[in-house]
């Protein structure tokens, strides 16, 4: 059981004098940029990094980057991660939207004019959609198979295009953090910021 007396919870110790393991480049990591972290129902940890992808399945380190998948059309820098069933839903830095499947990671096509962008954030929705956050095109919601279902911009009500964080509430709400303040969807809402 664990106590106040546990070693690691003592307060008068540093956090450097507790267990812990850190990997850099010298261990293997690839990047030292860590954006986004997710683990997989099988276990695996996955890591977003401006060098890529990266798996680890407790011993090694792979990493999916754009020397061995072509999915990367731009940079391969990862912004944001998110399970969903058994897929993992992958958030770039200029390569759009990445899927993980079985033979690898495959572009999920946003539309147009999308599939270079930034996916700075991803979330899933009780109705099993996926709402992924964009840099400067608002959200794009799409199906659990990748067809988009709609896109919320500020045309819609949104407060501004780059939006830097998505949360689905338990009731189904979405929260939209923006750069300009804070969106509640369905109602779209703005929150106003504080100054």
């Amino acid at each position: 059981p664990v106590t106040a007396q546990t070693e690691g919870l003592q307060p008068s110790r540093h956090l450097s004098q507790a267990v812990h393991e850190s990997w850099g480049e010298e261990e293997g990591f690839p990047q030292s940029a860590v954006r986004a972290i997710a683990q997989t129902s099988d276990g695996y940890m996955w890591f977003g990094t401006q060098g890529g992808l990266v798996s680890f399945n407790g011993r090694t380190f792979k990493t999916f980057d754009r020397s061995n998948s072509e999915a990367f059309s731009g940079s391969h820098g990862i912004r944001s991660l998110l399970e969903v069933g058994s897929e993992l839903w992958v958030g770039t830095m200029g390569s759009g939207l990445l899927q993980l499947t079985p033979t690898g990671l495959q572009k999920v096509a946003l539309s147009d004019n999308l599939d270079e962008a930034t996916v700075s954030a991803l979330a899933s929705h009780p109705d099993g959609s996926v709402w992924a956050g964009t840099f400067g095109a608002g959200v794009v919601v799409l199906s659990p198979s990748g067809q988009v279902l709609r896109t919320i911009t500020e045309a819609s009500g949104l407060s501004d295009g780059y939006v830097t964080a998505v949360y689905i509430a338990k009731d189904g709400s979405a929260w939209i953090g923006t750069k300009r303040g804070l969106v509640r969807e369905p109602a779209l809402i703005t929150i106003r910021r504080f100054r």
